[in-house]
């Protein structure tokens, strides 16, 4: 959506601009328009931011939008963030994928990516990577293990959730190899938060753990918003191949 809005923004200013230069050549009867204020002139205007903006979104940044809460604290709802996108090989924009290469940046535990949804990859998801190809990811009494070592730290004053309706979470401090992070945790929603029918191939789930080795050439992610995240835990490993990129900027909403 916010793609498409940039792009109606962009057409509708070189439009109202093409129409202004119009009108003031025609009160001035006798003299010559300028190009600017011909039909050519508008053609141009658009041509050219054409060729500006959709090379940055496609190899550059892009730019998404944040419509749950499923990575709160960490991304607020409704907020704007903008996507590294050279490296990642997922070179489309509007919905358009025009070019695929493999990954020649690291990803890490910890970055936070925006990615095609394995079950629909014609919508964006924006998850925190949490297991690499080769960890061994367990989720038990809503602590994640990478390994075998618990990242969860120590606990941090509540967060106030105002979307849909105030409700305070308890809020941790957890730590990936390079990075530390704010995670939140509905005490009112039971510790099993997967469907053990639709376990991916390299996952178990024995007394109330979920346990799963991460392939080669896929990452484990999930919501900073554990209980109220749709992530792998419920529908498996996100491919390296369905990486847009990396979150870089967070832009909360207005209040």
């Amino acid at each position: 959506m916010m793609a498409w809005a940039t792009l109606a923004f962009a057409v509708a200013s070189a439009v109202l601009a093409y129409r202004l230069a119009s009108r003031a050549a025609t009160a001035s009867e006798g003299v010559p328009q300028p190009w600017y204020a011909r039909w050519y002139g508008l053609i141009g205007a658009v041509v050219a931011m054409a060729v500006v903006i959709v090379p940055v979104r496609l190899f550059v940044v892009e730019p998404f939008n944040a419509p749950s809460t499923s990575m709160t604290p960490t991304i607020p709802v409704r907020s704007n963030l903008l996507v590294q996108k050279w490296g990642y090989g997922h070179y489309s924009t509007y919905g358009a994928k025009l070019i695929t290469r493999p990954l020649s940046v690291t990803v890490e535990r910890g970055d936070v990516i925006a990615f095609d949804y394995p079950r629909d990859p014609a919508t964006v998801f924006v998850k925190r990577v949490v297991g690499v190809p080769g960890d061994l990811v367990e989720y038990r009494d809503k602590h994640v293990f990478i390994n075998g070592s618990d990242t969860r730290g120590k606990r941090l004053d509540d967060h106030l959730l105002t979307d849909p309706a105030p409700k305070y979470l308890q809020r941790y401090r957890e730590r990936s190899a390079k990075s530390e992070f704010d995670i939140v945790i509905d005490p009112d929603v039971p510790a099993i938060a997967h469907d053990q029918q639709s376990l991916p191939a390299d996952c178990v789930s024995a007394n109330d753990t979920l346990r799963c080795k991460v392939p080669a050439g896929a990452y484990f992610v999930m919501g900073d918003n554990r209980d109220n995240s749709q992530d792998s835990r419920y529908w498996g490993f996100v491919p390296s191949g369905a990486i847009v990129g990396k979150v870089v900027a967070i832009f909360p909403p207005a209040q």
